[in-house]
């Protein structure tokens, strides 16, 4: 999951937000496991893995007086496994921590945002991994 930061785990968002760059920061958490197994003589493999990311939305403020603005939140993946590689779907939430009502436009956004492409990437790392482990049965 550290990938997600390297390959594209920051953006700026378009539109009416322009200027609101977000960003995953970290993995806070990843547990599960992947395995490779014998099954009638053969190989069968499999991963289920619980995720949750850290992210950061960072935004100049709406007027002068207005200091620069910092949203962090998480990316909860309660199940990223081998069936959303094969159905092609990695559901997640997104959590804004410390929500404030003046912000909440933007926050939306951020949030709106993240899930489109969190789960584009997420369904394709699910793939590569997938095809690792295939790869691994196979030898």
């Amino acid at each position: 999951m550290e990938a997600l930061a390297r390959e594209g785990g920051a953006f700026d968002l378009d539109g009416d937000f322009r200027g609101v760059r977000v960003e995953i920061v970290g993995v806070k958490k990843c547990e599960g496991d992947a395995s490779v197994v014998m099954i009638r003589g053969k190989p069968r493999h499999g991963f289920d893995f619980e995720l949750t990311l850290t992210w950061k939305a960072s935004f100049a403020g709406e007027s002068e007086e207005e200091e620069d603005v910092e949203i962090k939140g998480t990316i909860h993946v309660p199940e990223f496994s081998r069936d959303g590689a094969a159905d092609e779907e990695c559901a997640c939430e997104i959590k804004v921590d410390d929500r404030k009502s003046e912000h909440t436009k933007r926050e939306n956004a951020c949030v709106s945002t993240l899930k489109k492409r969190c789960e584009s990437f997420l369904v394709e790392t699910l793939k590569k991994i997938d095809k690792e482990l295939f790869e691994r049965a196979s030898a």
